[in-house]
């Protein structure tokens, strides 16, 4: 912590916490918040490019009374920076997928639509949601069914990515 807030050990000594951190709002907060009694735990703290997270708990005296208490404080910039990777990766994919020309639909073993992105009804015609129930080998071509049955079967038993295939299927104009 000392590094972070660049200040040496000697300017903590002989001092209280609110005397070296009362001029960082945040801190200040929390410390009135754990010595009026209230635990924190996890509270985020932006400082000069860090990400903090704090916990602190109250300590009482033999009466029940509040008289300091015990913290730690977890330099995890490291995790934040991660997290927002991760974040942004998955809105890249999410925007991949809805944008793609290609149609993605995820169905339950049931044959229910999980999810179905745009490209559904920019190629196909359908205005599919979340929860319609279809019945895909019906639309697609006769002469591709047997080999869409059988990848449906694998990806069931298999769970996991799938090698892509291809296949007509009915357009909502009837077309395949």
């Amino acid at each position: 912590l000392v590094p972070q807030f660049q200040r040496g050990a000697e300017s903590f000594m002989g001092r209280s916490f609110l005397e070296v951190f009362g001029d960082y709002p945040l801190v200040a907060e929390h410390t009135r918040r754990v010595l009026e009694g209230e635990p924190i735990r996890r509270a985020q703290i932006p400082f000069d490019g860090y990400h903090l997270e704090a916990w602190a708990t109250p300590l009482r005296d033999e009466t029940g009374a509040v008289n300091g208490f015990a913290g730690v404080v977890v330099d995890v910039s490291a995790r934040v920076a991660a997290e927002a990777a991760v974040l942004q990766a998955t809105r890249r994919q999410a925007a991949l997928v809805e944008h793609t020309s290609d149609v993605i639909l995820v169905l339950t073993a049931d044959g229910a639509i999980q999810y179905a992105n745009p490209g559904v009804q920019r190629v196909l015609g359908y205005s599919w949601r979340a929860g319609d129930v279809i019945d895909v080998l019906a639309m697609v071509h006769p002469d591709d069914r047997e080999p869409c049955r059988v990848h449906i079967r694998r990806a069931l038993k298999h769970p996991g990515a799938q090698p892509a295939i291809q296949y007509r299927f009915q357009h909502a104009s009837g077309a395949y």
